[in-house]
């Protein structure tokens, strides 16, 4: 619906409405407070210490409109609450230090980049392949291993589209848009049953059935001979068309779980060497409480959408 957008300047169009009402946090008619900052700390500091020796990072994307503020012909705020910005300003000195050790934040990076690099759609909440790719250079800066450095060269489909923003709006404003297949070693060795009951029914694109997909891709040929699993939102994909398939060429084996909440038997079966967690700053008002079961999740998950397709 129309409403749900907010048109901005030159062609950018941002997501105001939905579920989220991510503008209302920079005009504090929402906030993200203290309560919130605790929150997120005791999980993520829970995290490490039930990781069994594991390496763990986790990922904040950043809102749109956080790093192209300038694009939403809105006059800033003096304090936004958005919540990345207010975790970094409410958070103790002590809990700053916690996260930075933890998490990759790339606020400042994408705005220093932005200007050379268009980082996220036009069209679209998503961040596209640049700034999936900026991402993916911090994550392989923390964890010292080396980028893939040409996946940005590798095969892509380009196309006039209306994308997810571009297409509430009438008449609908499209964009030319490019999506990668970054897989040229690393191949799928196993999905489950959510992503092969997608494929069957030519589903996958089915917003109810995203939330469960898994897939692991193998790589022999991969520069960096470990195992990591990665937990994830619509910002990495189960398809190799964003971060899981970047983080597939670079490691042996690499999960990934639709999920922004932990599945700990999981991830101990798979064992892996890193956990790498996402999310987008939309989606921190609900703290994850990493009791996901991704079995009886997917099993509960495919019935209902039978009954109800």
């Amino acid at each position: 619906m129309a409403d749900d957008v907010l048109i901005g300047l030159d062609g950018w169009l941002f997501l105001k409405g939905g579920s989220n009402h991510p503008f209302e946090y920079y005009h504090n008619i929402l906030e993200f407070d203290k309560g919130l900052v605790d929150a997120w700390q005791r999980l993520l500091r829970g995290r490490v210490e039930r990781m069994k020796g594991r390496t763990y990072l986790h990922l904040f994307v950043p809102n749109k409109e956080t790093v192209y503020d300038d694009k939403t012909g809105l006059t800033p705020p003096k304090h936004p609450g958005n919540p990345l910005q207010a975790m970094a300003r409410k958070a103790s000195e002590a809990q700053r230090a916690a996260l930075e050790d933890i998490c990759v934040v790339p606020i400042n990076y994408f705005k220093r980049i932005k200007k050379d690099y268009q980082l996220y759609w036009k069209t679209d909440s998503h961040w596209n392949y640049n700034g999936c790719y900026a991402a993916y250079q911090l994550i392989c800066s923390r964890l010292n291993i080396p980028p893939v450095r040409d996946l940005l060269g590798r095969p892509y489909t380009e196309g006039v589209i209306a994308m997810d923003l571009g297409g509430k709006i009438v008449p609908a404003v499209t964009e030319t848009a490019r999506y990668y297949d970054f897989c040229q070693n690393a191949t799928c060795s196993a999905a489950n049953a959510l992503v092969a009951f997608k494929q069957a029914h030519n589903l996958e694109n089915e917003a109810r059935l995203h939330v469960g997909s898994s897939v692991v891709y193998k790589n022999a040929n991969a520069p960096v001979k470990k195992k990591v699993a990665l937990f994830g939102d619509s910002f990495s994909e189960y398809r190799p068309v964003l971060l899981t398939g970047m983080l597939a060429e670079t490691f042996s084996e690499t999960h990934f779980v639709w999920s922004t909440s932990l599945d700990y038997a999981y991830i101990d079966a798979a064992n892996p060497d890193i956990v790498i967690t996402e999310i987008a700053e939309r989606f921190m008002p609900l703290v994850p409480e990493d009791t996901f079961e991704l079995d009886a999740y997917v099993s509960n998950s495919i019935e209902k959408f039978k009954k109800n397709p």
